[in-house]
């Protein structure tokens, strides 16, 4: 028969550090008057020890580093994390869910729930989250210490007293009055096999509702290295879209720049075909009549076309024209003033087409300028 576990009720002065740390229990020996929840049971287990009208027995809760640490990885670790996640890591007011003497707490509403514990050289720490409530009461009057109920088991006797030492966190409770008794409960706490059987269906594990509590813990540990892999896999999906987004956004300001260049290029191609042709009908190798066709040979097959019309020799004459009227004044040789000649034979009533071509002839220099400037002035 398994001797029975006992809650040790350990308090402590709410003083936290600048990290928010809190001491539960400091190391050492603490005499305790404990309450037994079932007399019967704990005379058959240990009939040697005393209990009084009461049902009170004499004990000793003992804390020490090895217990803390041992208490700290369970708390701490994946399978500690998996029962808080069931059952929770309540902090109260008082003691509301001390089977023996909760009914004497009537504020049952969670005030936050520890985080963490951890083992150092004074004592048992633990890190605390509270809610809004749990910050109204640090923030009143009233002096509170921490206590914390640890269900424990009895590691031998020292001076005719059962020594406890603590073997797992139950709760924690802020109270302004505290004392250091302990509790005795006949039975160890069970988990809520159902919901947890169920949780475990959910992620795909099968256990029956009779299953022991060794068979769960050991389902969930395997679980454990999937639960990891999964995360892992969460957070590579989310960088992998990220990324990807990225990358289209990068395509699509590519695919934008590519249209654009691709415009400029042909805008430029036809404009180097049409001066070829504008200087070939200035020199008389070809016609204005022959333009069309050369445009169309030449955006056909350029590499081969363009050198035939360069050699091309003259048939129509061109010395015997008259010099050319006012219109024919050639402006300065920039873009603008390109684009001025063009203007100003249009201006002086010659067709848009047969005034570029003019002015490609008129002003050769502002033409060249105009072809290769970097923002072209347009032409109105």
């Amino acid at each position: 028969m398994n001797p029975p576990d006992v809650i040790l009720t350990v308090s402590n002065d709410l003083s936290r550090d600048h990290e928010g740390w809190v001491l539960l229990a400091p190391y050492g020996d603490a005499p305790n008057a404990a309450v037994l929840e079932n007399v019967d049971a704990f005379k058959a287990a240990f009939p040697q020890v005393a209990v009084d009208d009461q049902g009170c027995v004499q004990v000793i809760q003992r804390i020490t580093l090895e217990n803390s640490r041992r208490l700290a990885d369970q708390f701490n670790g994946v399978l500690g994390k998996i029962k808080r996640f069931q059952r929770g890591a309540p902090i109260y007011l008082g003691h509301p869910d001390s089977p023996v003497n909760g009914s004497r707490y009537p504020d049952k509403a969670e005030k936050g729930l520890m985080q963490r514990l951890e083992a150092r050289d004074d004592g048992l720490y633990g890190l605390p989250v509270f809610n809004a409530a749990g910050a109204d009461l640090l923030n009143g009057d009233s002096k509170l210490f921490f206590s914390v109920r640890l269900s424990g088991q009895p590691t031998g006797e020292d001076a005719g007293r059962l020594v406890y030492e603590p073997t797992a966190y139950i709760s924690a409770g802020l109270t302004p009055s505290p004392n250091l008794s302990s509790e005795l409960l006949n039975t160890t706490p069970q988990m809520d096999k159902l919901k947890l059987v169920a949780a475990m269906a959910a992620l795909g594990v099968t256990l029956d509702n009779s299953a022991s509590d060794d068979a769960i813990l050991t389902a969930l540990a395997g679980l454990a290295p999937k639960l990891q892999g999964a995360a892992t896999l969460a957070n590579e999906k989310t960088s992998l879209l990220t990324e990807r987004d990225q990358l289209k956004t990068q395509l699509d300001a590519a695919t934008t720049e590519k249209t654009k260049l691709a415009g400029d290029l042909a805008n430029e191609v036809k404009a180097h075909h049409s001066a070829l042709i504008a200087g070939a009908v200035a020199d008389g190798r070809i016609t204005a009549a022959e333009s069309e066709v050369w445009k169309r040979r030449l955006a056909a097959d350029f590499a081969n076309e363009s050198p035939v019309l360069a050699k091309l020799p003259a048939k129509v004459k061109t010395t015997d024209r008259p010099a050319p009227a006012a219109d024919a004044t050639v402006e300065n040789e920039s873009p603008e003033g390109f684009v001025a000649t063009v203007n100003r034979l249009a201006t002086a009533g010659k067709p848009k087409g047969t005034a570029v071509m003019e002015a490609v002839r008129l002003n050769r220099g502002g033409y060249t300028a105009w072809l290769h400037a970097g923002q072209k002035p347009a032409l109105s």
